[in-house]
């Protein structure tokens, strides 16, 4: 018995079973309902990412066209997704369709997973005046430098962390102290400008 694609229409699937000859016969069954979740990343350039669900289960992907077929724009990190899903033994649980989305608030701060220990660092100097050139929370580090044409120093979240500072803009002034760790200069300390 071959069924044809189903669809949901006023809380109901409709699934048409294309063995029967009339078009009156359908299959029906409940549509699970909406689940909540937070968006764990998305990628805007690959056009996909993942909505981490609150009912503990596995992560669902949530596509581009999905999102757009909802008419948002906006995926932050972090952000509150309300959404229905399918699951299939071979793709596991896909977002069929938005509900909502709320972005997150200045007090959501995503996990990050910290190394076992930090690199040791060698002759730490004084605190210097950089900007940031880069900073990317979701890999776990960035970059800082004191303008064009000057060597770029590596700078780990954890340093950002320690220092109590959420997040770092593309061209924010900070002061940092750095030194020579086991692939070139690495940031030991770091404090916004006051």
């Amino acid at each position: 018995m071959g069924q044809w694609p189903w669809w949901p229409y006023k809380g109901v699937v409709v699934m048409l079973d294309s063995s029967r000859t009339s078009s009156s016969q359908v299959l029906l069954s409940q549509v699970p309902p909406p689940v909540s979740g937070r968006i764990k990343w998305f990628d805007w350039k690959k056009g996909f990412g993942f909505v981490t669900p609150e009912d503990g289960l596995c992560d669902a992907f949530l596509n581009i066209e999905t999102l757009h077929r909802g008419g948002f724009k906006d995926a932050a990190e972090g952000s509150q997704i309300t959404f229905d899903f399918t699951e299939s033994p071979t793709k596991g649980r896909r977002v069929s369709r938005v509900i909502s989305i709320t972005p997150p608030g200045p007090e959501y701060l995503p996990p990050v997973k910290l190394p076992k220990t930090p690199p040791v660092l060698r002759n730490v100097g004084d605190w210097h005046r950089m900007s940031c050139k880069l900073f990317n929370r979701d890999k776990g580090f960035g970059f800082v430098n004191r303008g064009k044409g000057t060597e770029d120093v590596f700078l780990h979240v954890t340093v950002v962390q320690a220092a109590g500072m959420p997040d770092l803009q593309e061209g924010q002034q900070v002061e940092v102290r750095f030194g020579n760790g086991p692939k070139g200069l690495m940031v030991a300390e770091i404090r916004p400008i006051k």
